[in-house]
């Protein structure tokens, strides 16, 4: 379902969560997208593709539901020199969806078929998925649902192998041995672990960052892009360090940066005080602290009673912060899923 319409960014396209508009921000700028991709395919496919010939392909046209909750992008390469071409399909993921699998399916296969007529060439497509919360289950829906006695009937069902890239599995290390272009480095540690990071951890974070930052600085004046204002709307929205730490921070790295950054991002360090901003940084915050409650009860309850089904799982993901309350109390006293959930919708 679509997200609250407490939760959306004034300005933000057609999504509400701070961590979706800067992935989408981030990677609708093809030197990154194509930066990042190339990190994660294998080098025999990578060096199939004519990357000069990298281009949107538009507004999804399909599957309503998961355009809701992903990033509006899709990316199309010509490959086998020409004769083919792929259709890459980025989603993005802070929280778990457990039928993402089959909605990706149905996209891709109405992908495939407006592509192929367009192109008037062979067509292939590639679903990527990026993770910051937990990985998501990107297996078919009918193989948690289906009894021991029927699964023989998995392997005819429709699936799709996905392209993954889950940074909980990845260092800091790990992501700056990519070798992306800076903004990009920047803004996969960001999503990585800015989300509710204590002050004195988000100012030492800063100082780690500080070549990435002053390189976007330096690559939004060469390219025309706005990389640092969108890292830095991010920051103020999901961190609870107060705006005069961030100014503080930014300018020790960057003292260049307040007088030349005439954007957004700017004004939301210089002028915290808007009322707009206050609120939406305060409902960033507030929900990374519930998701991160969420994934502790998930776990609970997991070793208490086992497998959750899918429909308490998608129940968890949409839980309000009084929902997740009365769980946790309930935990210890329930003698089975139906008696905790019961009567809590």
């Amino acid at each position: 379902a679509q997200p609250p319409a407490s939760r959306r960014i004034p300005g933000a396209p057609r999504m509400a969560i701070p961590h979706d508009v800067y992935f989408l921000r981030t990677f609708l700028d093809p030197r990154l997208f194509a930066a990042w991709l190339q990190s994660r395919l294998p080098k025999h496919l990578s060096a199939d593709l004519d990357w000069p010939s990298l281009r949107r392909t538009g507004e999804r046209q399909a599957d309503a539901e998961l355009r809701s909750t992903g990033a509006d992008l899709a990316y199309a390469l010509d490959c086998h020199g020409g004769a083919a071409q792929l259709v890459v399909l980025p989603e993005h993921r802070s929280t778990n969806r457990p039928d993402l699998h089959d909605a990706m399916v149905r996209y891709a296969v109405q992908m495939l078929e407006r592509e192929r007529e367009a192109a008037a060439k062979s067509t292939f497509v590639l679903g990527v998925v990026l993770s910051h919360g937990p990985p998501p289950p990107l297996v078919p829906l009918a193989g948690h649902e289906t009894g021991t006695a029927h699964r023989g009937w998995l392997p005819f069902q429709p699936t799709m192998q996905v392209l993954t890239d889950h940074l909980a599995h990845a260092t800091e290390a790990d992501l700056r041995a990519r070798n992306l272009p800076a903004a990009a480095t920047l803004a996969l540690l960001a999503l990585r672990g800015l989300r509710g990071l204590e002050p004195h951890r988000t100012r030492r974070a800063l100082d780690r960052w500080a070549d990435l930052l002053v390189a976007t600085h330096r690559d939004d004046a060469q390219f025309g892009t706005h990389h640092l204002t969108q890292f830095l709307s991010y920051m103020l929205l999901v961190n609870p360090t107060p705006p005069e730490d961030l100014r503080m921070a930014i300018d020790h790295h960057l003292p260049r940066a307040r007088g030349q950054l005439k954007t957004a991002g700017e004004q939301l360090l210089e002028q915290g005080r808007n009322e707009g901003l206050q609120e939406g940084r305060a409902k960033g915050r507030v929900e990374g602290r519930v998701e991160g409650r969420i994934e502790t009860l998930r776990r609970q309850l997991t070793k208490r009673f086992g497998p959750l089904p899918s429909e308490l799982d998608s129940r968890l993901d949409q839980a309000t912060a009084e929902q997740v309350d009365l769980w946790t109390d309930r935990i210890l006293d329930a003698r089975s899923l139906s008696e905790l959930f019961a009567g809590a919708s």
